[in-house]
């Protein structure tokens, strides 16, 4: 079967991504590559900063891309928005190649870096097998806290924007598309972490629609939530953090996880 429906998912660090790139892959129409340009990648490239010497055919060959099985009719891979701030050379090479585009992100910003604080001396990033028992409460610098938030809050919009524009340039004719004369219903989606945990059947039911799969399935992810607990258990120092953010323009949600 040949592959008709390529799409780029674009997330940040501990937002979901093992949740929902499992999830989709078990669907039998859908096969979604790991992370692409992963940290641990970069390094086999041609030196710190220079991976867009590869070209995309190359890059996009190694990953399966474009060698999906053929049952599978839609293929995907995962990257990082950092990877734009980080490698701005791979985008004007890659993202020619895709249909469609999944934004995924945690809106929660404070559980999205206890969670980080936790995976820090871990070398798999994955961190996606339950724990034993909880970790110990992390105690969270106030001052690494919101440059944290202020960066990737800052990465999110800029890198979304880009994307979302070089798509509109495609879809437009500006860009060649990957696949003449097929309609385009719909160029991107935007998914939130929070989405996937409290309505699972709804949100994955919407990506199916969007991906254009011929079947609807009840997804399932290889892995579970390991962090359980409410913050006010995760952080040693909750108390200030939360002084914090009622006195900030941040949402007062955050706090509530």
């Amino acid at each position: 079967m040949t592959v008709h429906t390529t799409f780029l998912l674009l997330s940040d660090p501990r937002s979901g991504t093992h949740l929902l790139r499992t999830a989709l892959n078990s669907h039998p129409e859908i096969n979604v590559s790991d992370e692409m340009f992963h940290k641990r990648e970069l390094r086999n490239y041609a030196g710190p900063r220079k991976p867009a010497i590869l070209t995309a055919k190359q890059l996009l060959t190694a990953k399966q891309l474009c060698l999906a099985r053929e049952s599978h009719s839609i293929a995907g891979i995962t990257t990082q928005r950092r990877v734009m701030t980080d490698y701005p050379g791979i985008w004007s090479e890659i993202l020619p190649y895709f249909r469609k585009v999944i934004f995924l992100s945690r809106e929660n910003k404070l559980g999205q870096y206890v969670s980080l604080l936790n995976c820090r001396d871990k070398t798999d990033w994955a961190c996606t097998s339950p724990r034993d028992a909880d970790l110990p409460p992390v105690r969270i610098c106030l001052d690494e806290f919101r440059a944290f938030v202020e960066i990737e809050q800052t990465r999110r919009r800029e890198t979304d924007r880009a994307v979302i524009d070089i798509l509109c340039r495609r879809d437009r004719g500006e860009l060649p598309p990957l696949v003449p004369n097929r309609e385009i219903d719909s160029l991107y989606m935007m998914v939130s972490y929070e989405s996937l945990c409290a309505n699972w059947a709804q949100t994955t039911e919407r990506l199916q629609k969007f991906l254009g799969t011929t079947a609807k399935v009840d997804l399932e992810p290889d892995t579970v939530r390991q962090e359980t607990r409410p913050l006010s258990d995760a952080i040693a120092n909750f108390d200030e953090v939360r002084d914090y953010i009622l006195h900030s323009r941040h949402q007062l949600s955050w706090i509530k996880d």
